[in-house]
């Protein structure tokens, strides 16, 4: 199996989500790899290849995402912090034009981010599922 590598921005607010996720990958039988962004970026070309996730799609992140997928990896996002978006104006800015020809999976939580995405990129419906929010999924009773 290919490993998942899990990008973190900022540890407080991201690794507990990682977490969860990576607990999950691991129990399907993946490697898992979490890391900061920057030095998983500076480093794709040496990784075996496997799945990146991002946890954004700014122009940084579109940026890192043609990285990983010259490198030879998947890539995949998630935009946890659409969790608080109530436009889908607001939804369709955060994410950079780069990300529509360089991610092959947006993970989104829920049919309204979506919908706004699928209206930012038509070209990419078919690389959207819905998977919800892993921020949300640690608030829940275990």
């Amino acid at each position: 199996m290919r490993p998942v590598y899990l990008l973190i921005e900022e540890v407080n607010r991201e690794l507990l989500s990682r977490l969860l996720i990576g607990r999950a990958a691991a129990a399907l039988g993946h490697h898992v790899v979490i890391g900061q962004q920057w030095w998983m970026a500076a480093n794709f070309e040496a990784l075996p290849p496997g799945v990146a996730l991002f946890k954004g799609n700014n122009r940084i992140q579109a940026l890192f995402m043609q990285q990983a997928r010259r490198a030879g990896h998947k890539v995949a996002s998630i935009d946890e912090e659409s969790f608080v978006s109530s436009s889908a104006t607001e939804i369709a800015a955060q994410y950079h034009a780069l990300c529509e020809d360089n991610c092959d999976l947006f993970l989104t939580q829920g049919q309204f981010q979506s919908d706004a995405l699928a209206a930012r990129f038509p070209n990419a419906v078919d690389r959207i599922a819905t998977t919800g929010n892993p921020r949300a999924d640690l608030l829940q009773d275990p």
